[in-house]
């Protein structure tokens, strides 16, 4: 929305009916004096924020550290009674259900969400909430990175060799279709700041990679797909595969298919040292030339290099697809499962398959699944 200017307020209640009506009334609010609406502001607030003494910014609300008892200024943590809002759903049939924007009832993107194997913690990650963790089976949420410059959650990954499961990597930036301006068709992935990484539950943050996927900017890389082995991290991004193997120090581009510059990586799954990953929504980059690089590659080397592409003759024609997914199965690592949407409309499947043997042999499942 940056440069879009700002209509005239009247000061009148939001308005109902039309759903384009409603989303400019919704950017109106947000623009600031300039006229225009920038998703800057937010990181430069907390920029501004982290700046300040820890006194002036009480802690309850954001500041770093605790205030001062008493604050020399006077400001002390803000006391009252709240009760929670959401989140809740909406129904967006307002108009025509046929209609664009008649979505039924819907609420926010949930884009990633894991589940600890020693304690069932459960972290999940939203498309511009953060990241929320649960202790008691989702009965109730408490929200982690609202002081992180991002709140853009593409991939989450827990380090299996922590036995607490307070070990969690979060990749930053959606790769929902993709990260403007490459292409510049989508305009509701959120940017990101690269990698988040908590050791302690989420009570304190690093980042990662800020040098290779770029601050919160359009330029920024949308990471989509995390698996962590060891001090191995791979990253599927809007801007292909990237490798480290130093807990995230440095990073390295792989090469998945070749000649392929930047397609998008949707989907990693890792058994040991045989890493699976899948090459989805390629068509906004290659469809002019007619080469098509989506399909299903796996390494023996830990994501270093030796990709062989796998399904070829079962999978759909790589020119059909659009996004595709990955999965591993828990109950045996030697089981993978893919679904690719329908690269035409994202309408209807494409299909869903399946392998036993880390992906050797594939097929089609005998239930496909539904639109």
């Amino acid at each position: 929305m940056q440069g879009l200017a700002a209509p005239p307020s009247d000061g009148l209640p939001a308005p109902s009916g039309n759903p384009q009506t409603k989303h400019d009334y919704f950017y109106e609010q947000r623009f600031g004096a300039s006229g225009t609406f920038s998703g800057q502001e937010r990181a430069q607030a907390l920029q501004q924020a982290n700046a300040l003494p820890a006194a002036r910014v009480p802690a309850a609300v954001g500041g770093k550290g605790k205030p001062e008892s008493p604050a020399p200024n006077g400001l002390q943590p803000p006391v009252g009674v709240w009760k929670p809002l959401g989140p809740a759903s909406m129904n967006s049939n307002t108009l025509n259900p046929n209609q664009d924007r008649s979505y039924g009832i819907t609420s926010g993107r949930a884009t990633a969400v894991v589940v600890g194997a020693n304690t069932g913690r459960i972290y999940l990650g939203t498309a511009a909430g953060g990241v929320w963790r649960s202790d008691d089976n989702g009965a109730s949420w408490r929200p982690l990175t609202d002081d992180q410059p991002s709140l853009a959650v593409g991939s989450l990954a827990l380090d299996t060799s922590d036995p607490t499961d307070n070990t969690l990597y979060v990749g930053t930036g959606e790769t929902n279709y993709d990260i403007l301006p490459n292409p510049p068709f989508n305009g509701d992935s959120y940017f990101g700041v690269g990698i988040l990484v908590t050791k302690d539950g989420g009570a304190s943050w690093n980042r990662l990679g800020t040098s290779t996927f770029g601050g919160y900017t359009s330029a920024s890389v949308g990471i989509g797909a995390l698996v962590v082995s060891g001090s191995v991290l791979l990253a599927g991004t809007t801007q292909g595969l990237y490798r480290s193997a130093d807990s995230g120090a440095t990073w390295a581009k792989i090469t998945v298919a070749a000649g392929s510059p930047n397609t998008r990586v949707t989907g990693i799954v890792a058994n040991g040292n045989t890493i699976t990953v899948v090459l989805s929504e390629a068509q906004a980059y290659f469809s002019a030339s007619g080469v098509y690089y989506d399909g299903v590659y796996q390494s023996l080397t830990g994501g270093a290099g030796g990709w062989i592409q796998q399904g070829t003759g079962v999978f759909p024609a790589a020119s059909t697809w659009g996004r595709a997914a990955l999965a591993i199965a828990p109950s045996d690592p030697n089981t993978l499962y893919l679904v690719i949407t329908d690269g035409a409309g994202l309408l209807t499947p494409n299909g869903m398959f399946k392998t036993t043997n880390s992906g050797t042999l594939w097929a089609a499942t005998a239930a496909q699944p539904p639109n």
